[in-house]
């Protein structure tokens, strides 16, 4: 609390019980808590705060807070985070996540919550500290670890799919061949239409194009990914081009595709690799899914722009047999699957990655039958995006 004035004059009983009290609270509380006047300097620093900072309150008091409280956070370009927060007016009752300096001078995240306080008639702000700094690396472990497991996802599904893959790149190779045959016998020939050998070796060209981007599709696909890398990505473009990756696996299966993407178009601010994966994930179970039935096998893709809550819903719908009532409960939980050769986690990966950006990934049966899978993510508005934000 503020310092204390200097009197000869005892206190009453209660303001001493009351004074009691509050040392009491500030000696044992477990966020440090800091006291600053209106000038920025430090008033009250409990030993909480000096576990925190590795500084004792002799060291502290009546310096100025900003030097505990150093602006790294590029928000606020006006020198010292404390001091602006001492002497605004609407500080109170805020709360902010930055960065600070021990006295060892190693770096630590915070978090600060403040209010505001009357005392004797002079205004302090009360500054709750807590030391986030273990909650922060353990998140940043815990993306990394999903990072693996997607990656890994990833390497399964495309073990599943490499006789479609093969088949893919085949085609066009195929006709690269077969053209460049008929180019070497035109040569040979001594008969050479320059016409005819300039759209054949067009041809080549073309399937090679091909077949070099279902290459690259691939490699783009297995790509580990950088956590933390998020980028402005078009959604028709992330749609269609696992609906490309999966082309042959679903004409196997006989489906027939129908897509249809929100218009205007709209952005989302993603992981481009892990939200492909979890698009490939929830289309290639729609496929598997419809394997025995007898009628109609129909896929729908489907982007809707919800402007009113700044998102965007993707629907993967399918014509199969739904999903029971029990299984609906489990279907996002590690290592649930109806399947024989699975392990059950794609689809609890498939979720955390959604969270991860903010989104929510839900399973329903369809009004006429058959799944529904709806996949919310945020928008990406100017101000989230990574060329405009900080700019």
């Amino acid at each position: 609390m503020p310092k204390q004035s200097a009197s000869s004059e005892p206190l009453p009983e209660w303001a001493e019980g009351a004074l009691q009290f509050n040392r009491t609270l500030l000696a044992h509380a477990t966020e440090g808590i800091i006291v600053v006047d209106v000038d920025g300097r430090v008033r009250s620093f409990n030993p909480a705060a000096e576990r925190i900072f590795g500084q004792t309150a002799p060291l502290v008091l009546d310096q100025d807070v900003g030097e505990l409280l150093p602006d790294l956070d590029p928000r606020w370009p006006d020198g010292h985070l404390g001091r602006r927060l001492a002497q605004s007016e609407r500080a109170a009752s805020e709360a902010y996540e930055l960065t600070a300096r021990r006295a060892d001078g190693t770096l630590l995240d915070l978090q600060l919550s403040i209010a505001e306080i009357d005392s004797e008639g002079q205004r302090h702000f009360l500054g709750f500290v807590r030391d986030i700094s273990e909650l922060r690396r353990l998140e940043h472990q815990a993306r990394v670890h999903l990072q693996e497991l997607a990656h890994l996802d990833r390497l399964g599904a495309v073990s599943d799919l490499t006789a479609g893959l093969a088949h893919e790149i085949a085609q066009p190779l195929t006709a690269v061949r077969t053209n460049a045959q008929a180019c070497l016998t035109m040569l040979r020939s001594g008969n050479v239409d320059a016409a005819v050998l300039e759209q054949v070796v067009g041809e080549i060209a073309q399937q090679a194009t091909h077949a070099g981007n279902i290459v690259t599709q691939l490699r783009a696909f297995l790509h580990r990914g950088e956590s933390g890398k998020f980028e402005a990505v078009g959604i028709a473009v992330l749609v269609d081009e696992v609906l490309a990756l999966l082309s042959h696996e679903i004409r196997r299966a006989g489906v027939t595709l129908v897509r249809a993407h929100c218009d205007p178009p709209c952005e989302l601010l993603v992981n481009r690799i892990q939200t492909q994966q979890v698009l490939a994930n929830l289309i290639k179970n729609a496929c598997e899914a419809m394997t025995d039935v007898d009628g109609e096998r129909r896929l729908e893709v489907r982007s809707l722009h919800d402007r009113a809550n700044g998102s965007c819903e993707i629907q993967v719908a399918d014509t199969g047999p739904g999903i029971s009532a029990a299984h609906l409960e489990q279907i996002f939980d590690p290592f649930f699957t109806t399947k024989s050769q699975s392990l059950g986690q794609g689809l609890s990966i498939c979720r955390s990655i959604v969270e991860n950006h903010g989104g929510s990934l839900s399973a329903e049966n369809g009004s006429k039958g058959g799944a529904l899978f709806r996949l919310r993510m945020p928008l990406c508005t100017r101000e989230r995006r990574p060329d405009v934000a900080g700019a």
